[in-house]
């Protein structure tokens, strides 16, 4: 008889781990596929920074990337990728870039998905049904990552933020899985140093991995701490030292981004509260979960009569307050050292370390609610907030299917001016980029070069005689191009020359400019003539001109 059912048991743990392994493949293939349908769009400007330090030699992966505010290691994985995948597709292209965001998204995914079935299982453990724990668990994570446009902009750009928001998830639980003692009340070690490896990892992607390492660290230093363990507390300091160590190269380099902080104001200084609340969507997933579990919670109090708790009541409401911290932590810290103006750091994309765990606290909510069929209102209708606040119907009444962020078709617009550049014409390029501000006349040919990326990395232009064009750079402050046109003496051979100028502008934008450079040259003595109308690719300009500058 003992034997009958020990067959049994392990027959339906069998017939359990299939149902799990199906429902993860699902959740797996269904984010791969989300982040894999918008990869054709063109690159925009941040991913073509990306395109362009891969472009040069391995010495020049670090000076290129630390020009654009990030340290080397994701670059370097990227350059290893590409070279190794266009060896074997036969060229480069722009989706081998984005592989690693892909795949990234999709095992965020996964592991959200393990996460949310074990933390859905743990009330009424002996009575939860597998197939409703798994079913759910997988809705919240596929809902999450395909109806968060802030995730999808992530998980297919050739960017290091998807792959940095796994490494920090990761982090999180190995954070969790160390201070969560075991049957015997030892404290796991190997834990600990994936920790330190995870956090190793995270800063040679981004620097900005500091705002969760940092929270895993008092995480860390606070429970050992308060559990009076001499060894575990040493073994902590010892951990943080080597990471500190093998970190010290990226740190260093991150000396000199650190002093440019002040030009991140442009685009991360909003401290305003309702931007904070509305850079997580998601925060109306948790709203309807806690309402419902306070009711819930009420109306047990009524009829629920005295007997044995379902289950301890420590153990959800301990993981509901780690999540809160890996929620609130990074966040609260990044919007404080943005509003007391120490750094800007308060974005989008410094702070999506914050999302996981936010996901992972709605889910401890709800899984504390003791009805399925409340778990399931509270998922379903959270859902659909999360729907309306990422103006979905907005997008759609507009004919677009996800209104996508970017809208900067370089592509396009190299495309367009190698259909029309003869042998002699030049490129210049008005990029838009922060480094490109405030600048006076002449800049370096170092700084020319990295502000002029756009068309030194994937969208090379090759004139009618097959030579890539090297373009030139257009400062951000236009008062100042018609200083960079003008030539101080004749051209040889008397004639004209063409230029194409493309900007991060509006098509009436770049026609008022050239107005003005038209009115500029001419009391100058010089001439300019449209020769093409103004050519828009989504944001961006561009327009053929020429003159006897």
């Amino acid at each position: 008889m003992h034997n009958a059912n020990a067959a049994k048991s392990s027959k339906a743990a069998l017939t359990e781990a299939k149902l799990t392994f199906w429902w993860a493949l699902a959740v797996f293939s269904t984010a791969t596929a989300a982040a894999w349908s918008l990869t054709g769009e063109s690159l925009w400007l941040d991913e073509l920074h990306t395109s362009w330090c891969i472009e040069g030699n391995w010495v020049d992966l670090q000076e290129r990337s630390q020009a654009g505010n990030q340290p080397p290691g994701y670059v370097l994985l990227i350059s290893s990728l590409h070279w190794t995948v266009s060896q074997m597709a036969g060229g480069a292209h722009d989706w081998i870039l984005r592989i690693p965001s892909v795949l990234a998204h999709a095992s965020s995914s996964l592991v959200l998905f393990v996460l949310s079935s074990k933390l859905l299982r743990e009330r009424k453990r002996q009575e939860s049904n597998p197939l409703f724990c798994d079913g759910l668990a997988a809705a919240i994570s596929i809902c999450w990552f395909c109806l968060d446009r802030s995730q999808l902009f992530f998980a297919s750009e050739a960017r290091a933020y998807a792959l940095l928001q796994l490494v920090q998830f990761l982090g999180w639980l190995c954070t969790w899985q160390y201070i969560r003692p075991n049957d015997a009340g030892n404290m796991r070690t190997h834990f600990l140093l994936l920790w330190g490896l995870s956090s190793a990892i995270g800063l040679h992607l981004h620097f900005m991995a500091a705002l969760a390492i940092l929270w895993q660290g008092i995480t860390l230093l606070i429970v050992v701490t308060v559990r009076g363990a001499p060894k575990a507390t040493i073994g902590f300091f010892i951990t943080a030292l080597c990471t500190a160590a093998i970190c010290f190269p990226t740190i260093t380099q991150g000396v000199p981004v650190w002093q440019r902080r002040d030009q991140w104001q442009s685009f991360a200084g909003n401290t305003d509260w309702h931007y904070a609340a509305t850079m997580f969507p998601l925060l109306s997933f948790l709203v309807l979960p806690t309402l419902v579990l306070f009711l819930d919670r009420i109306a047990r109090s009524k009829h629920e009569a005295s007997g044995p708790a379902e289950i301890e009541p420590s153990k959800l409401w301990s993981k509901t307050l780690f999540w809160l911290v890996a929620f609130t932590g990074p966040w609260l810290t990044a919007w404080a050292v943005t509003a007391v103006k120490f750094a800007p750091v308060f974005h989008s994309r410094y702070v999506l370390c914050s999302a996981i765990p936010l996901v992972a606290l709605g889910i401890c909510l709800v899984a504390q609610i003791r009805r399925r069929s409340l778990q399931i209102a509270a998922v379903s209708i959270g859902f659909c907030c999360l729907f309306y606040c990422q103006g979905y119907l907005q997008v759609w009444r507009a004919g677009q299917f996800i209104g996508w962020q970017r809208g900067e078709d370089w592509r396009a617009a190299s495309a367009w001016i190698e259909d029309h550049i003869s042998a002699g014409d030049e490129i210049w390029c008005a990029a838009g980029l922060i480094e490109g501000e405030n600048l006076s006349l002449p800049i370096s040919e170092r700084l020319d070069e990295y502000l002029t990326f756009p068309f030194r990395g994937a969208y090379k232009v090759q004139d009618s005689g097959g030579q890539f064009v090297n373009p030139n750079t257009l400062v951000a402050d236009a008062g100042l191009w018609p200083s960079q046109w003008m030539k101080q003496e004749t051209v040889e051979q008397g004639g004209a020359r063409t230029r194409f100028l493309i900007c991060r502008a509006a098509p009436q934008q770049l026609g008022q400019v050239l107005e003005y450079l038209k009115r500029e040259l001419r009391r100058a003595g010089y001439e300019l003539e449209l020769t093409q109308p103004i050519q828009s690719f989504g944001t961006l300009s561009a327009a053929s001109v020429r003159g006897d500058f």
